[in-house]
């Protein structure tokens, strides 16, 4: 089983993979473009198509309009099809069931056939299963960020559509089963309830520059960077920090600001994007504690970006003591975004894990986990270490992974063979035939999921530099599922054993920024 949108887990079979993949190809998404969609609206026309051409492989355009700035690089909405072809998974069958997508409502007659439709504007968004409007006045929109929160959920909803009878767990907007009566979900990224985005006073054409520190440029990172293309008008200074390599052969179908095909330094690769759309960029192709070792001076004055995927990158982090950070954390079909200030009595970048044991403490874990000897385990934990064939063919003789990730992951580190579900869906394929003891689940790529939270991370930007509310301080979202509408205000770990209760953390954070921030 070589389809990059899938991978075997636990006792999963290829027969289990096979169902899957011809639910998902037997299905065309026609992605609506209305005549006269501004170009902020269209370009949240061009992700919904970015995305579903991941999962789904015969994606259709119907009608044109232009894109504006868009991470791809794409002038036409009608041209996206051919353009993320290398992104295109290759189809098992023919498509059996057309549903159409629009984004707007027609100036024309309106469609008579089943509609999944995406509205809203910068802030909201707004999905349900008949045409939404834009807001007004459309000529208005700035970035869609809203609509491209709603082309996410949209995605999500043809997802759980295709493969809840198949074994997904999910809650699926109402009105799937045809009836249009249900009102519409309307979520906003202003102060993330369900309703519509409060109304914003002031000016809010002059924008402040923001100065940002990308600490990981991996599925969530890139995501940020590819969204706040869209964000007209909004440039700064920005530095894009990750030691690894873009993985050709996976990345693509996991990474949606990607076109297919991307060798080398995912930071530079970042950093590259962002100087396109008029940013100062620059990168380091390290991990953020060798980044933050080899800085002049201590702190970092604007705020960092966290998408790192492991305790010890979380700690360091931390130790950036950055004047703010905005951690980013994805797990399956969940994720959560949160705004955090060292040493405020509220959650920093490493409180919630501080409760995780010591990494040599846990080895015995590990190495169930991964089917290696406790003793392999120990001596890969050690700085520099990586996997080898031997290491990962043992792994996959034991069913902790497949034979296609044993060859991905030679020369990778630990971490990423243990890093888990990482925005995927995983199904537990219904009518499976199993022994005891022997679950088996199929993770289905969720692209997505990590565009939504570069979406949320890039409001988050956006705002700062417009001085509109923020983030009071985490939004919490489950895509196999809808919004919630609330945050929540996460306290500090009252243990004494995170790095923002070292007291000469927190005085160098007064040092650096003064006793308010």
């Amino acid at each position: 089983m070589d389809d990059p949108r899938l991978r075997l887990l636990g006792a999963a079979e290829v027969g289990d993979a096979g169902r899957l993949l011809a639910a998902l190809d037997s299905l065309r998404p026609i992605v609506t473009v209305f005549p006269g969609l501004p170009p902020a609206a269209a370009g949240a026309a061009l992700t919904l198509v970015a995305l579903l051409s991941r999962l789904f492989p015969h994606v259709q355009v119907d009608g044109s309009a232009y894109a504006g700035p868009n991470p791809w690089g794409i002038s036409d909405v009608a041209d996206a099809p051919d353009w993320f072809r290398g992104v295109c998974p290759v189809p098992t069958m023919v498509p059996a069931a057309d549903i159409r997508v629009s984004l707007g409502i027609s100036p024309g007659p309106r469609i008579r056939e089943r509609v999944l439709g995406v509205g809203g504007g910068d802030w909201t968004a707004r999905l349900a299963w008949e045409p939404q409007p834009l807001d007004d006045p459309p000529c208005a929109l700035r970035h869609g960020l809203g609509l491209h929160a709603g082309a996410c959920l949209a995605v999500s909803e043809l997802l759980k559509v295709t493969l809840a009878p198949l074994g997904m767990s999910a809650l699926i907007l109402p009105g799937s089963g045809g009836d249009s009566s249900e009102d519409p979900l309307v979520w906003n990224l202003i102060d993330y309830r369900r309703a519509p985005a409060p109304v914003i006073t002031g000016p809010q054409e002059s924008l402040v520059r923001p100065r940002v520190l990308l600490a990981g440029t991996g599925s969530v990172g890139t995501s940020v960077a590819g969204a706040l293309v869209f964000c007209r008008g909004l440039t700064g200074e920005a530095i894009a920090v990750d030691p690894e390599d873009f993985d050709p052969a996976r990345n693509p179908f996991r990474y949606p600001a990607l076109s297919g095909g991307e060798t080398g330094a995912k930071a530079t690769w970042a950093a590259c994007l962002l100087q396109k759309a008029g940013w100062a960029a620059e990168s380091a192709a390290a991990d953020i504690g060798t980044w933050n070792a080899g800085q002049q001076v201590p702190g970092f004055d604007g705020i960092m970006v966290s998408s790192v995927d492991d305790l010890t990158a979380r700690f360091e982090v931390a130790d950036v003591l950055a004047r703010e950070v905005i951690s980013a954390g994805v797990g399956g079909l969940a994720f959560h975004v949160q705004r955090e200030r060292l040493g405020d009595g509220w959650a920093c970048p490493y409180c919630e894990y501080v409760p995780a044991e010591p990494v040599l403490t846990q080895a015995h874990v590990v190495a169930a986990q991964v089917g290696l000897p406790v003793e392999k385990v120990i001596a890969l934990q050690i700085p520099g270490a990586v996997l080898t064939a031997a290491d990962l063919e043992a792994s996959a003789a034991g069913r902790k992974i497949s034979s296609e990730d044993a060859t991905r992951l030679i020369g990778h580190r630990l971490a990423d063979l243990v890093a888990g579900v990482y925005a995927e869906a995983a199904i537990a394929p219904v009518g499976a035939q199993r022994g005891p003891g022997q679950p088996g689940t199929v993770a289905v790529a969720a692209p997505q999921v990590s565009w939504l939270t570069g979406v949320i991370t890039a409001a988050e930007l956006v705002k700062t530099a417009s001085g509109l509310p923020v983030l009071d301080r985490r939004v919490d979202v489950d895509m196999s599922g809808l919004p919630q509408g609330f945050t929540r205000q996460v306290k500090a770990d009252s243990s004494g054993r995170c790095a923002c209760a070292s007291g000469i953390r927190r005085r160098w954070m007064v040092n650096l920024y003064g006793g308010r921030r």
